[in-house]
């Protein structure tokens, strides 16, 4: 797997060569915590909103300590995540019905998911209405 400092040092051995924007481009996600650009979108939307106290790309453990997830933005305190979702990852049976069952377990153990369309950061304003909305009901 390939982390941010692996990414920067590639980036300063590549400097100059065909390729580089690519990478400095990829650089910038992997250090703002995002695994797609929809995610870099919802970030910035966030930061542009004044919303904090998220992270991006938690692991969420069950009580016994096992990954049940990777939250695309978590509010740790209030036990919720924002979700990046779409067609393309429910492309089959297989993945539904599994991601169902990650739906489950997060909420099992404790978590609020609230679900982000690609066509939601389009009109932003009535996502972070909920957003704020659901934030201050989880303190």
């Amino acid at each position: 797997m390939l982390d941010s400092k692996a990414l920067a040092a590639a980036v300063r051995e590549r400097y100059g060569r065909p390729g580089t924007p690519t990478l400095l481009w990829l650089l910038g996600m992997v250090r703002e915590g995002a695994a797609s650009v929809t995610e870099r979108r919802l970030h910035r939307l966030l930061r542009r909103a004044g919303i904090g106290g998220w992270v991006a790309g938690a692991e969420i453990r069950d009580r016994s300590g096992r990954i049940i997830a990777e939250a695309d933005v978590l509010f740790e305190q209030e036990r919720m995540i924002l979700e990046m979702d779409g067609f393309e990852a429910h492309s089959g049976k297989r993945s539904f019905v599994q991601d169902r069952r990650r739906l489950r377990a997060l909420g099992n153990a404790g978590y609020q998911v609230l679900p982000v369309t690609w066509e939601d950061l389009d009109v932003p304003d009535p996502l972070l209405g909920e957003i704020r909305t659901a934030v201050r009901q989880r303190r």
